[in-house]
């Protein structure tokens, strides 16, 4: 009886910490594109290399004067070239990079 109890309860902690794991990081991200300033940003360098025997995409986006890296997805790697322009948020002295694409 008390190894049943206990295996539930354990279930119970579980699901409630992934959901507030969750709840935590979506509660960021909103708060990210409420508040923070849309920018355009300039593609100056593209990276692909193996992480962890995984292919990782990472550009190099300059957005007033200063450059950043951020990590892609390999749909929109294939899509952009250097010189592309591509849409940033800027929010608490961070650039988070969005993959919705300016083709101009």
């Amino acid at each position: 009886m008390k190894n049943k109890r206990f295996k539930t309860i354990c279930i119970v902690v579980f699901l409630v910490c992934t959901f507030l794991i969750i709840g935590i990081g979506t509660y960021n991200e909103i708060q990210i594109r409420q508040h923070g300033k849309s920018s355009i940003a300039e593609v100056v360098d593209k990276k692909e290399y193996m992480s962890k025997g995984f292919k990782t995409y990472e550009i190099e986006y300059r957005v007033d004067g200063e450059t950043h890296t951020g990590s892609v997805s390999k749909k929109l790697y294939k899509r952009l070239d250097i010189g592309s322009h591509i849409e940033v948020i800027e929010y608490k002295g961070k650039t988070t990079l969005f993959e919705s694409y300016d083709s101009n």
